[in-house]
């Protein structure tokens, strides 16, 4: 199988640049060795070794910090969990000599919430988690689809991709991506059994082993509802704090997870339960006992829930890669819902409702405009996902838009590198292009190019700068396109408004920030 580019790749390499240990997390299988080892075959200068060897496993677990100091260079160590003590001498370590991208660390459980492991290390690690394969990842397609929902211009007409079904088959673990449905049984059972007898042996001490699948069949029977830990333990014949206790540990091993509720105001009457997802929509049909091929006919009820499921790993794969962004859901006491909100960091939010059936009408946005009133200004746009192939605008900032919006819209950002020098914006600009109708202005101001570039330059020697080192400044530049990192800067002459809406100015400016402690000023 050819090596898949994944999306996490460009966040590992930027941590490594600011952070002495980076931690890349995730479910078994999901990929994380391959990603690092190709990271190192790619060029990054390490030193690759994994826990799972026997040997290594053992000479780390008798002294981890004689262990660790025997590497003069940058290291990557695979399954970090396993040995657990080598946290605080990572700290130790760090503390001694801070060089970022020192160590590169892998591991099949939530670090976050290993006691004492994470605590050791706040401040000088970053966390990234790497889920199974996307669909747009699959597809390859480089850039989450999310963001152009916040920031592209959305107009009425086709959209031309995939549908939910292959989606849903190759989405997955890349060892069984479009595998036939006998291949994803077998492999899962094999997948349950590797889990049962090694990782949850290693994580926690389980008196009944083989509650864990009942359980997980129990969840998989409620997944895309709200979270209810009463019913689920009588269900699972466990009492309370036990049933917790397993649960928990599903969600440290990325199994599934709970989605928070949306809400700023405590005292509204909104729902405040979490809502409860597999990380695998292949997983959950084969605990189901399903096939999702054809199931629309056989039974839509249930094939409703599994395509919000869906939609649900795809956005969390996708706002995982985000620098400021949440996904939450959102529901009313009386039964208003939104099925997902997205929310940066500035508190500017998008809707998300999914529907199932080729049809939408006005009464699909009712959620939507409950949600809207609630966030006031900081609500942009509302958008229901449904099985069809067209964008249809239902009135201001809401739209009914394909599910294959999310693996197949047009994230590309391209530019004609037509720089010019702008006196009242005192700096240099040039126009990049985000998908096929949204159009982005691109600022590097004066004092950055003087910084990091070419001191007290005049204008030709400025533009000769950015032109020698276009190679570094471009993909800066689209890198914060595509993570979102947009102002929106009014008219230049005041206020504009067209066709009765307020128009602004798509802006990302290249601050000293975006190149750390580099100077480019040296011949």
């Amino acid at each position: 199988m050819s090596y898949i580019q994944r999306h996490l790749q460009t966040a590992v390499c930027e941590a490594l640049n600011r952070f002495p240990v980076v931690f890349i997390n995730g479910p078994r299988q999901a990929g994380k060795s391959t990603l690092v080892k190709h990271l190192v075959e790619a060029g990054l200068q390490a030193t690759y070794l994994t826990f799972d060897d026997s040997t290594v496993f053992t000479a780390a677990s008798n002294d981890p910090e004689g262990f660790l100091r025997s590497f003069a260079g940058p290291v990557v160590i695979d399954e970090v969990q396993l040995v657990p003590g080598v946290f605080r001498v990572l700290k130790l370590l760090v503390d001694e000599q801070r060089t970022n991208g020192r160590f590169l660390l892998t591991g099949s459980a939530n670090v976050l919430a290993l006691p004492g492991l994470s605590d050791a290390l706040v401040g000088r690690m970053a966390v990234l988690t790497l889920y199974p394969l996307s669909a747009a990842e699959t597809l390859g397609n480089g850039s989450p689809a999310v963001n152009g929902l916040f920031d592209q211009d959305l107009a009425p007409g086709s959209l031309a991709g995939e549908g939910v079904e292959p989606a849903v088959a190759r989405a997955t673990y890349p060892e069984i991506s479009g595998a036939a449905r006998a291949v994803t049984d077998a492999w899962f059972n094999g997948y349950m059994t590797t889990l049962l007898q090694r990782d949850v042996r290693q994580l926690a001490e389980i008196e009944k082993l083989s509650a864990l699948p009942n359980i997980l069949n129990v969840l998989a029977a409620r997944a895309a509802g709200l979270l209810n830990d009463a019913d689920s333990a009588r269900d699972a014949k466990l009492n309370a704090m036990t049933y917790r206790r397993y649960r928990a540990l599903l969600q440290q091993l990325f199994l599934i997870a709970l989605v928070p509720p949306w809400f700023r105001n405590v005292g509204k009457r909104f729902v405040k339960s979490p809502k409860l997802y597999f990380t695998d929509t292949a997983l959950l049909c084969h605990r189901l006992g399903v096939d999702f091929d054809g199931l629309a006919n056989r039974n839509p009820g249930l094939f409703g829930r599994l395509v919000e499921n869906f939609v649900a790993t795809e956005l969390l794969k996708q706002v995982s890669l985000l620098p400021d962004g949440t996904l939450h859901h959102f529901r009313t006491q009386d039964g208003k819902e939104v099925d997902f909100v997205v929310e940066r960091r500035s508190g500017d939010l998008i809707g998300i409702e999914v529907k199932a059936s080729a049809s939408v009408s006005a009464d699909d946005f009712a959620g939507l405009r409950v949600l809207k009133e609630a966030a006031g200004k900081d609500f942009r746009r509302g958008i229901v996902l449904y099985p069809g192939k067209n964008i249809v605008a239902f009135g201001t900032d809401m739209y009914a838009m394909p599910l294959s919006a999310l693996w197949s819209r047009n994230m590309d950002v391209t530019t004609d590198k037509d720089v010019r020098f702008v006196s009242r914006l005192d700096g240099y600009v040039l126009r990049a292009d985000y998908g096929e109708r949204t159009r982005v202005r691109c600022l590097i101001a004066r004092n950055t190019i003087d910084d990091y570039f070419h001191s007290n330059a005049t204008e030709p020697q400025a533009l000769a700068a950015i032109e020698k080192h276009w190679d570094i400044i471009w993909p800066l530049i689209r890198q914060k396109i595509l993570d979102g990192r947009i102002e929106y800067i009014e008219h230049d002459s005041g206020p504009r408004i067209i066709a009765g809406r307020y128009q602004t100015i798509r802006q990302v400016t290249l601050t000293p920030q975006d190149f750390g402690f580099r100077d480019f000023r040296k011949p």
